[in-house]
């Protein structure tokens, strides 16, 4: 039978919330009418609101494509709650809807079901806190649906938290829910109207979730300037060791002319004595062929041959002292010894594809080529402390490699990364000035600037990597590359 004109509705007004969400909820009769229409709005998708609208859809209806979301949402709510013209409820239609809004929130019921209740209630509130937009509305959907009494409980709790904010115009989903309920009505609003105002709730939320992702992207920019500020740091903790071993090659030096000058003051002094020897033996060679009585002059030949012997002692250490000293001073060109730094994240890739590991020990020594090197360190992500993370840890230590771990992090876009490309560089920038020789082992072609820089200071650099995977201007620019194959891996 028709709705009598007048007549109360089955469903209580949404201000009088305290009765409609007081029982267990169990079919969507049981809440109040504007927050089915919220629910519907925010958790249906429009190919969802499309086909329910079609189920049922009394002869002459208008296609929905020619209906905006509003009129659709009423639609749908208004027939299967009967509060349309023919005033019977269709249960099959209500059913389809509370199986699509299942289907929707089927991701919150699943984590819903994973939690305590007390973990429960903190989520709800979170989402509770939220414009009314789709999470919030599944999340709502699927705590009603919970078998858990204290979850449902929640649930209408949030549920009265929002329709009193609604009440007081304290939420934007006001605007939201006033056109959705007139739509399931005879006499509807203005269509232009209840878009207008569907569309700034919208614009108010895109422009929340803009200022959510500037925000992010605030902190990202930090972080990267706090990067930035620990990089020029540590330049300028290498310009400080610089103009120390800058002050130190000074001071070797004076050390060095003041040794060069008190060996000088000695050469001297010896040849004084030597001449003083001379004239005593040319005395002595006349006493002989002189009077038999010759003078006592064996006390002061004795005393004359100690100083001597003692200033040829003198004479000795102070050449010895120079040159411990002259050792000791750095050389106007490079040191000697190969420096290898690997780029472990870039090396296994290639390793991957190949289903072995690299098997480091092994590729080290490849690399060398008879040479001994003075520096080898690994650059990796992870966690040291894991098991794997040990074990990896002391077998590459037994090897002689040097381990250096990174912590990974994880990006404003959801991406998961550990760079150390900044670290390579800046340990490749600290061996310029030591070694003759230095050794990259990647293929990334960030590396060109860093190697075209170290061959202008006048230093070797060579590079390994997968041939297929490395940069061509990288294996063009180093002075030998090394490319990997299968000897390099871990046998079967």
């Amino acid at each position: 039978m028709g709705k009598k004109s007048g007549q109360a509705p089955r469903v209580p007004s949404v201000w009088n919330y305290s009765s409609a969400i007081g029982g267990s909820v169990a079919t969507l009769n049981d809440l109040p009418l504007e927050l089915v229409l919220l629910l519907v709005e925010g958790a249906l998708s429009r190919s969802d609101l499309d086909r329910l609208y079609r189920r049922g859809a009394p002869k002459g209806a208008p296609p929905p494509q020619r209906l905006d979301r509003t009129r659709v949402v009423g639609a749908i709510v208004g027939r299967a709650l009967g509060r349309d013209d023919r005033g019977d409820a269709d249960s099959p239609l209500q059913t389809a809807l509370c199986q699509a809004l299942d289907k929707r929130a089927r991701t919150e019921i699943r984590l819903l079901d994973g939690m305590k209740v007390e973990q429960a209630g903190e989520l709800l509130e979170n989402y509770g806190g939220l414009k009314f937009a789709k999470q919030r509305a599944r999340m709502i959907w699927a705590a009603f649906r919970h078998e858990n009494e204290a979850v449902r409980t929640l649930g209408k709790r949030v549920s009265k938290q929002l329709l009193k904010g609604i009440e007081r115009g304290e939420d934007t989903v006001r605007i939201q829910a006033q056109p959705q309920k007139s739509g399931t009505k005879r006499n509807l609003p203005s269509p232009d109207v209840a878009q207008l105002q569907l569309q700034v709730g919208r614009l108010r939320q895109d422009l929340e979730d803009r200022d959510k992702r500037l925000h992010q992207m605030q902190k990202e920019l930090q972080r990267l300037q706090a990067a930035d500020h620990r990089a020029i740091g540590a330049q300028r903790r290498e310009e400080a060791a610089r103009h120390e071993l800058d002050e130190l090659h000074r001071q070797q030096n004076r050390e060095g002319d003041e040794l060069r000058a008190t060996l000088r003051q000695r050469d001297k002094e010896f040849a004084n004595v030597q001449e003083e020897r001379d004239a005593l033996r040319a005395q002595l060679n006349e006493i002989q062929t002189g009077p038999a009585t010759p003078p006592r002059i064996d006390p002061r030949i004795n005393q004359l041959r100690d100083e001597r012997d003692a200033a040829r002692r003198d004479r000795s250490q102070l050449q010895e002292r120079l040159q411990e000293a002259l050792r000791r001073l750095p050389q106007s060109g490079k040191g000697e010894g190969l420096v290898i730094l690997l780029d472990l994240a870039n090396l296994s890739a290639g390793a991957r594809a190949l289903g072995r590991p690299i098997d480091y020990s092994a590729l080290v020594h490849r690399l060398c080529a008879g040479r001994k090197p003075i520096k080898v360190v690994a650059f990796t992500s992870g966690d040291p402390n894991e098991e794997g993370g040990r074990r990896f840890t002391e077998k590459l230590q037994a090897a002689g490699i040097e381990v250096r771990w990174k912590t990974l992090w994880r990006q404003v876009d959801g991406n998961v990364k550990a760079d150390w490309d900044v670290g390579i560089t800046l340990e490749a920038l600290r061996w310029r000035h030591t070694a003759d020789s230095l050794l990259l082992g990647s293929g990334d072609g960030d590396f060109v600037e860093l190697v075209q820089q170290l061959q202008t200071e006048g230093l070797r650099v060579e590079a390994a990597g997968w041939p297929e995977r490395s940069h061509r201007q990288l294996k063009e620019s180093v002075d030998r590359f090394f490319p990997l194959d299968t000897q390099d891996l871990m046998p079967c």
